[in-house]
């Protein structure tokens, strides 16, 4: 076995997620009722993806607070296009869609940074998102655990290429090897990671089988005892 002295963190869906995660369709619907406004589950699931489907093209590119502004308007007017909502007031919207968007971070977060910091583990940060990654890292409490923040944005190529992964390792200091990697997309993360050289561990929250060769955990609390499985 080899020693660590890193982990890796991919940021949304690993460290943080949005309050209305697994019901944002019936959690829109509870914010239109609470305005008088009765949307079909069918429209709001239609506005919701393509409300998503936006964010996903456009969000890893945001470099500036107003550029965000700017995208969460664009967001706006698709879900009151999606909903046939043309008098519904635009900025109410918006504040409905941040709530339902808000982030939140998960409960296993916490103890499992601290488990790995009284390891004497660097810990970090290699995210697709934004140039606001660390603002956002800040606002959530979380940014004074990590090391080195690395986003797609910044470093201008989104994992699973490996240089954003060799990125944050460059900056700690660490060969390859000495290096964990966790996040929750199989491609991207776990692939991306050993792509890249490093050891990884996929999470998986929803405890959905996964192929026997991968390395899975299905929460964060679990990651110490994986290390004294598998590291010195």
């Amino acid at each position: 076995m080899r020693r660590l002295n890193a982990v890796l963190f991919d940021a949304f869906g690993t460290l943080f997620a949005p309050v209305s995660a697994g019901s944002p369709v019936a959690h829109l619907c509870r914010l239109l009722a609470s305005d008088g406004v009765r949307a079909s589950p069918e429209r709001a699931e239609r506005a919701i993806v393509a409300e998503v489907a936006l964010y996903r093209e456009r969000f890893p590119l945001i470099r500036t607070p107003e550029e965000l502004r700017q995208l969460e308007y664009a967001a706006t007017d698709i879900v009151l296009s999606e909903l046939v909502l043309p008098d519904f007031p635009r900025d109410r919207m918006r504040q409905h869609l941040l709530d339902l968007f808000a982030l939140t971070v998960f409960p296993d977060v916490e103890p499992a940074l601290t488990s790995l910091q009284e390891r004497d583990l660097a810990l970090g940060v290699v995210s697709n998102y934004n140039a606001l990654l660390s603002t956002h890292l800040t606002e959530l409490g979380l940014a004074d655990w990590f090391r080195v923040t690395v986003n797609s944005a910044d470093y201008g190529k989104p994992k699973p290429a490996p240089g954003i992964f060799h990125e944050a390792t460059r900056q700690l200091g660490l060969p390859l090897d000495r290096v964990l990697y966790v996040g929750d997309d199989v491609d991207n993360d776990y692939y991306g990671a050993r792509q890249a050289g490093l050891h990884a561990v996929l999470l998986s929250r929803d405890v959905a089988p996964v192929a026997e060769e991968i390395r899975a955990i299905h929460a964060l609390t679990e990651l110490p005892s994986h290390l004294d499985r598998h590291f010195v």
